[in-house]
């Protein structure tokens, strides 16, 4: 229809205008994206496009006022084979050399922006990923095998997208971003936390067309595994690693220091990595990880292709039936917010492979090969199967009902389903009452501040008794002479910090190695909880709470992206101990699921 639409605007556009009566049909839309009745002529429409019958074509004709025939135009197909309708035009009217040209350039301009739209779907740019000056803001410490993240000060900015716009400002924080507390997004508009265009605004501020939003918070981070990170390989073009469960790819919800991307760059020295696939936060195994535009170019191609193969192993609930079992049950998105999908005959395509490894009288070691990509696919497909992964939150859980989802029948409301499967998935870490180091560290911080004040008191009344000839038209730094040291923290003026180009590989923290089957860090040098370099903000309410730890249990889901295989490449990665037959430790990691609401 869009095509139809282009092609009509081009007719106008060159001045054509014999279009007889008896030759036009009138097309209704169905989109509300056009209003207008289009009129257009058949001997044009006939060159690019072919017409299919429907049982009302005769009532349709009879509307337009034209004799009866069996060509519907209200039901329009677009045929690609004859887009170029510069070609062999049987029209009535001629069209003229210069006409002919704009409907060329036309045609070039689409072909272009075609050839754009997949050139930036591919690429990505030179200085992707993140700089070592991101890589600064924080750092890391390690206790009861958990890494954990010292607090810090960061600002949440975006530019307002195009179905914000007219909304208020409190709606789209509260509808497109989580918040962990009820009352964050108050206290942040009260305390002018939260800006656009780089003023105060109230919560009611309607937001308008590219309205640039910032919002400044003491960000704490969740914690992840300690395990260390396996490089498989570190080539030139590639970096392929074996993720441990719990760690993001990439900086998303509370984790940024604790994404994959951040902690190679912080201790392997590894940046500008560039993300081909993803996999799920608790899903560990194989990641492939470009560093050269072309080569990851290729990889995206070849996996949109599904010229890659993929190879999975899970444990499930039961015993999981002989031989091969394949399920093409299609998928749907059920929440965007929690990425859950269903199966149902409006959803995608989708199609998994199964094959039982080994059974332990309780649970089964399951081989998945996805021929397909949809979002949790394997887990939705077990699902259907009756025999979901034991420890998956979202899908072996009786918020879908008694039979939890077994044969694709769900028992409850998709309404009640999301707000129970929230309810087991929204668990807070930051629960465990008051913060016994809240008020001490927040007393050595007013202190140090007073001392502050004080050396900057006396650094004002030693630039004042400076000569004025004496003092330089350039940015100089004063320096404290108090205690015998230079203290370099003290500026009059600031001059912003040097932008340095984003590199390859930058030095890393102690312990890291980049060698083919290196981990990082060694446990030797993991460090544990610094009170000096741990910071507080008397307007965050997550400093003043103590942190829960999580268990193992919550770190974990039993699905391993094993072994990835393309055209002249394969890696994969050893068996999780998990997944080996005599495993037996089910009662450890299952998880009470459904509260009642």
């Amino acid at each position: 229809m869009l095509i139809i639409h282009n092609a009509l605007k081009l007719l106008q556009r060159i001045g054509y205008k014999g279009i007889p009566n008896h030759s036009c049909c009138k097309l209704k839309h169905s989109t509300d994206l056009f209003t207008k009745e289009t009129f257009l002529p058949l001997n044009y429409l006939n060159q690019f496009c072919k017409i299919s019958t429907t049982s009302s074509s005769e009532a349709t004709m009879a509307e337009c006022a034209l004799p009866k025939t069996d060509i519907s135009p209200a039901e329009v197909e677009v045929d690609e084979t004859k887009m170029n309708i510069t070609d062999n035009l049987d029209a009535s009217k001629p069209l003229s050399k210069n006409a002919m040209k704009k409907m060329a350039r036309a045609q070039k301009h689409s072909e272009l922006k075609k050839q754009r739209r997949e050139e930036m779907r591919l690429n990505q740019k030179d200085d992707a990923g993140y700089s070592p000056e991101d890589l600064k803001d924080s750092s890391y410490y390690f206790e009861n095998g958990l890494r954990k993240v010292y607090p810090y000060t960061y600002i949440f900015a975006t530019h307002a997208k195009g179905r914000w716009v007219g909304r208020t400002l409190l709606e789209v924080l509260e509808k497109e971003f989580g918040y962990d507390q009820p009352g964050d997004l108050e206290k942040a508009f009260e305390s002018g936390m939260i800006h656009v265009n780089n003023n105060r605004v109230p919560s009611d501020y309607r937001l308008k067309d590219c309205d640039f939003i910032s919002h400044k918070t003491h960000r704490h981070e969740n914690p992840v595994t300690a395990a260390p990170i396996e490089i498989i390989e570190n080539s030139e073009d590639l970096l392929v690693v074996n993720k441990p469960s719990s760690i993001p790819c990439h900086p998303c919800g509370r984790y940024r220091f604790n994404s994959l991307v951040f902690i190679l760059g912080k201790e392997m020295g590894l940046v500008n990595l560039r993300n081909i696939y993803r996999l799920d936060r608790l899903t560990s195994g194989i990641l492939i990880l470009g560093k050269s535009i072309e080569k990851t170019r290729v990889l995206m191609n070849q996996i949109a292709k599904r010229q890659v193969q993929k190879e999975y192993v899970c444990r499930v609930v039961g015993k999981f039936p002989e031989g091969t079992v394949t399920v093409d049950q299609p998928l749907m998105p059920l929440s965007n917010k929690l990425r859950l999908q269903v199966v149902s005959p409006k959803g995608k395509s989708s199609q998994t492979t199964f094959t039982r490894l080994s059974y332990n009288n309780k649970t089964s070691v399951v081989r998945c090969v996805p021929h397909t990509g949809r979002t949790h696919q394997i887990r939705v497909h077990l699902q259907y199967l009756g025999h979901p992964i034991i420890n998956d939150m979202f899908y072996n859980s009786e918020a879908w009902g008694p039979n939890k989802g077994k044969g694709g029948v769900y028992e409850l409301n998709f309404d009640e389903v999301c707000q129970r499967i929230l309810s087991e998935h929204h668990v807070t870490l930051w629960d465990g009452g008051e913060n016994p180091l809240y008020e001490e560290k927040l007393k050595e911080m007013q202190s140090l501040a007073a001392v502050d004040d004080l050396t900057n008191t006396k650094c004002i009344e030693q630039i004042q008794q400076v000569p004025r000839e004496q003092i330089s038209e350039s940015p100089v730094c004063v320096e404290s002479h108090t205690d015998g040291q230079k203290n370099s923290d003290n500026f009059l003026c600031h001059e912003p910090p040097i932008k340095r180009l984003k590199t390859e590989t930058v030095q890393s923290d102690p312990g890291g190695e980049t060698a083919d089957g290196a981990t990082s860090p060694p446990e030797a040098t993991q460090p544990g909880f610094d009170m000096a370099r741990w910071s507080v903000d008397p307007a965050c309410d997550l400093c003043k709470k103590k942190p829960v730890d999580p268990g193992e249990k919550n770190l974990v889901i039993f699905l391993h992206a094993l072994r990835y295989k393309g055209p002249g490449w394969e890696y994969e990665t050893s068996l999780p101990e998990w997944a080996k037959e005599d495993w037996n430790r089910e009662d450890d990691y299952i998880i009470d699921t459904c509260p009642k609401l």
